[in-house]
């Protein structure tokens, strides 16, 4: 026989939902914990941008492109 607390459905502040965790993911700065809930944590685009904020990468060996002019002589230029 199952208690009545057993039967009871658990409210948001116990258990954040995945609306919480997407929101609490899409708020995250440098020195915040890491986000949780399983949606939150494989969001690829957000684990990439958490990844790159804690270790940037290193952008004396990055160059632009103006993808509206032609792209070869730009290369050959670096």
């Amino acid at each position: 026989m199952l208690s009545n607390k057993t039967k009871t459905a658990p409210t948001d502040s116990e258990h954040p939902n995945t609306t919480d965790d997407m929101d609490n993911l899409f708020e995250w700065k440098l020195g915040d914990p890491d986000p949780v809930g399983t949606h939150a944590k494989n969001h690829i685009g957000m684990k990439n941008y958490i990844k790159d904020m804690r270790n940037p990468p290193d952008y004396s060996k990055t160059f632009y492109v103006d993808t509206n002019k032609p792209v070869g002589p730009q290369l050959l230029k670096r």
